[in-house]
């Protein structure tokens, strides 16, 4: 309800909004506003507050009954909640509710969820498409209500998944049955322990949540069907014991009374959860083939050496293994930071998209986004190796001052701060001939460097101050340690010619967009031929739309002929709601040579997705120049 919102807004505001504002925030039209607001006012009398309209600056909130407001706003914030009631939150109490039948009336579910029989039964479309998600089935009879049935397996692997959630309603169902969902995660994991068997963390909190969800629905007396399953029951077999065991420790730690599905499902779910050490498959040498021609052909293209890692190739090999038998048994590894990973490794993440897509055969399909991440975590793991031997390369620095005693040793110990295993040396002005005796792998020089020589200088100003350090740290990690990399900034590759405001007039979805933006590129010679498919290919596999509207859309293969950054900016609630909204589009376009600073564009921009005052600073621009420069202001937080 858009009239609570605004009240929020208002009430919170410490300036008074323009109605250009409030409606760019709710991502509605300026006559959408108007009208709610004259409903508002109308309103006000009789609830205790007033809005007034101060000329030039805009709506201002007037309390005057705090009572009668709060209470009002109390209502508007009920119904709000009773609107937004989701498919999830009516399968979570159907699933959870306390009668041996498991039947619920539309009224009783009506008034547990807060809202209307009408807002129910406009969900119950939606409520059976979820519930056949997790192989379940909603049934609804006139006489006795609503009922989701299904094998007590399903049921008990779907209450799992919503448990995760603290606040689901679930959640608080089972903490009022059992008080203390915390021993049931402690029962689980002493089980496991003592088996001397490994678990991811999500997957070990949805075994907890399994384990939660089977003494809740025994509580409450919900029974499912016998699920037989001859290929799943051959997994679980060897977990039986100890399924058993665990069931009978929940039934005592809890008082409650398990009947004989339990044993068997929590097997099954134990089958699902547990990391399996057995031994590779046999087409392993075939694997082992495929990765080696894979990293060969990748090496060639892009002068990087991953075939010659051997640490990355066993480890590598040993994952793609287990993971092709997982995956054979439909068990596949889950993780919460695979969008964070995706926004801040995103060579890492390309090359894995294209490496688990080479081996869909020994795979046995595609890979889930949250499979190829764990794919490029080696990779990633790779590049930090590569990194850290560059770092070690740097064995002898020298720094050139212009003047000694005190200022000389505070630049020394900044240096070494940056180079930890190099032997760091300061010398006069006057010392160019020592500086050349000590055969230094870099320079950094605060004067001009009178004598000719083959090893690099990097020119600095007098005292460094953190921003510069972190500069010159950020381009040591990234191995790209020359003068230009050094005092460039990233922002100083959005170029004039491929930045654009739109409006909606001719861009008619994401996808238009980044058609048009990587055709421009290629067309104003930034961008090899068929850079834009290759844009459109790496879309295709998960959405490049990420927090507060920023978009950062690059191709899955870098194939750039200069280095630059597109900018898109959209109006305010352009191009559909969160979480795909767009609102700034960076679109990265990089040669092979240049990769490295994928990283660091990459880093930059995550921190600005998290910030959305900054983000919404970034999109005030109305040129390339005015972006680069709002930017380059917001570089001590985003380089942070």
């Amino acid at each position: 309800m858009r009239a609570c919102d605004i009240l929020h807004m208002l009430e919170e505001a410490a300036l008074p909004l323009r109605q250009e504002d409030i409606a760019a925030r709710l991502k509605v039209s300026k006559r959408s506003v108007q009208e709610d607001l004259r409903h508002l006012r109308q309103a006000g009398p009789a609830h205790g507050y007033s809005l007034a309209t101060r000329r030039g600056q805009g709506i201002v909130l007037e309390i005057n009954d705090h009572g009668a407001f709060e209470r009002y706003l109390g209502q508007l914030d009920a119904q709000n909640a009773a609107e937004n009631i989701s498919a999830g939150d009516l399968l979570q109490m159907l699933l959870a509710a306390s009668s041996s039948d498991g039947f619920m009336s539309a009224q009783e579910l009506a008034d547990r969820a807060g809202t209307s029989r009408g807002t129910v039964f406009a969900a119950l479309d939606s409520l059976e498409e979820l519930a056949g998600k997790y192989g379940l089935m909603l049934e609804r009879e006139r006489s006795r209500g609503l009922r989701v049935s299904g094998s007590s397996r399903h049921m008990k692997a779907c209450l799992a998944q919503f448990l995760a959630s603290e606040d689901s309603s679930s959640a608080h169902a089972a903490d009022a049955v059992l008080g203390d969902r915390e021993r049931v995660a402690r029962l689980v994991l002493d089980a496991l322990n003592g088996a001397g068997l490994e678990v991811n963390y999500p997957e070990f909190s949805l075994l907890a949540g399994f384990a939660a969800a089977t003494l809740l629905l025994a509580k409450n007396g919900r029974t499912g069907k016998e699920l037989e399953n001859q290929s799943e029951r051959k997994d679980a077999s060897k977990f039986e014991e100890l399924a058993s065991d665990l069931v009978e420790s929940l039934s005592d730690a809890f008082g409650i009374a398990l009947d004989g599905n339990s044993g068997p499902d929590m097997a099954w779910a134990l089958s699902r959860a547990v990391r399996m050490n057995a031994a590779l498959p046999g087409d392993v040498q075939a694997l082992d083939s495929d990765l080696d021609a894979f990293f060969r052909d990748y090496d060639a293209a892009h002068g990087t050496s991953y075939a010659a890692d051997r640490v990355l190739r066993t480890m590598l090999l040993a994952h793609l293994s287990f993971m092709v038998e997982r995956l054979a048994r439909k068990v596949s590894y889950s993780s919460p930071l695979t969008r964070e990973f995706e926004i801040t490794h995103p060579a890492s993440m390309n090359m894995a998209i294209r490496l688990c897509s080479l081996m869909e055969e020994h795979l046995g399909g595609a890979a889930t986004p949250d499979e190829v991440m764990l794919v490029a975590c080696h990779l990633a793991a790779h590049d930090e190796r590569v990194r850290q031997q560059i770092l070690r390369s740097y064995a002898r620095i020298a720094v050139v001052c212009s003047t000694g005693g005190g200022g000389s040793y505070l630049v020394r110990l900044q240096f070494e701060s940056v180079f930890p295993t190099a032997d760091v040396r300061t010398f006069s002005y006057q010392q160019q001939e020592e500086v050349l005796q000590f055969d230094p792998n870099l320079v950094f020089s605060m004067v001009p460097f009178q004598i000719e020589t083959q090893i690099p200088v990097i020119y600095i100003h007098g005292m460094l101050n953190q921003h510069d350090l972190s500069g010159i740290r950020e381009s040591v990690r990234t191995g790209d340690m020359n003068p230009s990399a050094v005092e460039a900034t990233v922002w100083d590759l959005i170029v004039p010619g491929c930045f654009m405001r739109i409006d909606g007039s001719d861009i008619a979805d994401y996808r238009q967009l980044l058609y048009r933006m990587g055709t421009e590129l290629e067309e104003q010679g930034f961008a090899q031929d068929g850079f834009t498919e290759l844009v459109l290919e790496r879309e295709s596999f998960s959405s490049t739309k990420y927090l507060h509207g920023v978009c950062i859309p690059h191709p899955i293969e870098t194939n750039g002929k200069r280095d630059a950054i597109a900018v898109a900016i959209a109006d305010a609630g352009l191009l559909g709601e969160e979480p795909g909204r767009v609102r700034i589009v960076f679109m990265i376009c990089l040669t092979k040579k240049s990769m490295p600073l994928y990283q660091r564009i990459a880093k930059r921009l995550y921190q600005l997705m998290l910030r959305p005052e900054l983000v919404e600073q970034a999109c005030q621009s109305a040129s390339s120049r005015e972006l680069r420069i709002r930017l380059a202001g917001m570089e001590g937080v985003l380089n942070a």
